[in-house]
């Protein structure tokens, strides 16, 4: 005859084992940000101009999130990527978000925070990374994302920007451009 169904702790757990994860506990989603959390992490002698820049967007996904141990400012002093998860009470592929939260923006020089030390992190984080010139770029950079996320009726429309150079007598710039980009653009 027919058998029992399974227990309810049980077929909660089927359940979770057959959702993806991406490294996060389970009942954690990751399009969810206020569960997942947020975190920037700066060089221990980055400028503090540039840290204060990123102040707005801290704060606003502070009132996004809602929840202080979910957004963090982070600190990288130059270790391996074990012992910096560690300093933050983490082991690698033990995502804690209250400690260390799932989705990381690392900013700043990759001579500062290598990009090694970033790739190792990804395996089990969603990791951005962000270099640019001037305090006076991270600042636009912030407002733009801020205002994009808060400004009501900012187009959403998808676009797609397809770049293919051609150099006279090199034959792969030339296959590229014909076989690849123009086919696309098409």
């Amino acid at each position: 005859t027919g058998t029992a169904p399974p227990h309810p702790a049980v077929a909660a757990m089927h359940d979770n084992l057959s959702q993806p994860s991406l490294g996060l506990p389970f009942g954690i989603d990751p399009k969810k940000i206020e569960q997942s959390g947020w975190a920037l992490v700066f060089h221990a002698q980055e400028d503090p101009a540039v840290i204060a820049s990123f102040d707005p967007l801290f704060v606003h996904r502070t009132q996004q999130i809602a929840n202080a141990n979910k957004v963090k400012k982070l600190t990288y002093n130059g270790e391996a990527f074990e012992d910096w998860l560690a300093n933050y009470g983490v082991a690698p592929g033990d995502v804690k978000p209250n400690k260390v939260p799932f989705y990381l923006l690392a900013v700043g020089d990759p001579t500062k925070i290598p990009f090694e030390f970033t790739q190792l992190l990804s395996v089990n984080y969603a990791v951005g990374r962000l270099h640019l010139n001037a305090v006076a770029d991270y600042q636009r950079y912030v407002q733009a994302v801020v205002d994009y996320e808060t400004t009501a009726g900012i187009s959403n429309t998808k676009e797609a920007v397809f770049f293919g150079t051609e150099h006279i007598n090199d034959a792969a710039t030339n296959l590229s451009c014909e076989q690849l980009v123009k086919p696309l653009v098409a």
